[in-house]
């Protein structure tokens, strides 16, 4: 009996995802699908997004590095409009809090 059934688990599969991690330069395969409760299926996809991190089948960092880009630019925008708006001594707290958690978030991996 499985980890799941003993313990009275049962996957979502619309919050399940599934990455099949293949060897550089092997051509893909055809796609892979779990079938849970008998009827839901989880399908194969190329990247998933686990506690805010972009994963992909690849193990590169291209996705992760686009959507960190893409939040940069929307919270370097409202930290130029706040500048104009803000006392320069209450500027660094809120750099911090918009910019820099942003970057210091994935820095350990």
């Amino acid at each position: 009996m499985s980890y799941m059934a003993l313990n009275g688990l049962k996957a979502n599969p619309s919050k399940t995802g599934l990455i099949v991690f293949r060897p550089r330069g092997s051509a893909d395969s055809e796609s892979v699908s779990i079938r849970v409760s008998g009827e839901d299926v989880i399908k194969e996809s190329r990247s998933e997004k686990i506690l805010g991190i972009h994963i992909s089948n690849t193990l590169t960092w291209k996705d992760q590095l686009a959507s960190v880009h893409t939040v940069l630019l929307q919270r370097v925008s409202l930290f130029n409009r706040l500048t104009r708006r803000l006392p320069k001594v209450n500027l660094q707290p809120v750099l911090d809090g918009l910019v820099t958690s942003v970057i210091r978030y994935c820095l350990p991996l």
